[in-house]
C-alpha cells in the first residue's frame, strides 16, 4: 500500500513538473482574471452588436451571440483541425449574418481599380 502511494506521488510530481516548466508556479492560477476566452468573445460581440444596431441584444439574439462566441473560440483553438475550422467558420458566418454583423468587406474605390473596359471596346481600339 505504501509503495502505491509513493508511485502515485511521483506521478503527480512529474505532471506538476510539466506545468512548472511552462512558467506556472505552485499555488498561482494560470488564469488570474478567471475569465474564459468565450466570455471575452461574448463581451466583444455584444459591444459590436450594440455599435451596429444602436441597442442591446434581445434574449433570442443573446443565444445567437453565445453560439457565435463558442464557434469563434473553437475556430481559434489549437486543437481544431483544418476541416473543422472550415465548418466552424461557415457556421459562424451564418450566425453572424442572422445577427446582421457579417457584412462583406467594403469594395475598393474605383480609383484603386480603374473601370473595366468592355471587350468590344478593347478589340475595336486595337490596331495591328
Amino acid at each position: 500500500m505504501k509503495m502505491q502511494h509513493v508511485e502515485q506521488q511521483s506521478q503527480q510530481e512529474a505532471k506538476q513538473g510539466v506545468f512548472r516548466a511552462r512558467g506556472w508556479q505552485k499555488g498561482k492560477s494560470g488564469n488570474p482574471s478567471g475569465r474564459t476566452r468565450m466570455r471575452d468573445r461574448i463581451d466583444e460581440l455584444v459591444a459590436t452588436f450594440a455599435a451596429i444596431h444602436g441597442r442591446s441584444p434581445t434574449d433570442l439574439e443573446m443565444i445567437s451571440i453565445r453560439s457565435a462566441a463558442r464557434l469563434a473560440s473553437a475556430a481559434a483553438s489549437e486543437r481544431t483541425n483544418a476541416e473543422q475550422i472550415v465548418r466552424v467558420n461557415n457556421s459562424l458566418h451564418r450566425v453572424l449574418s442572422r445577427l446582421g454583423m457579417a457584412k462583406p468587406p467594403p469594395r475598393p474605390k474605383s480609383a484603386a481599380y480603374p473601370a473595366l473596359i468592355p471587350m468590344r471596346d478593347r478589340i475595336g481600339n486595337a490596331s495591328p
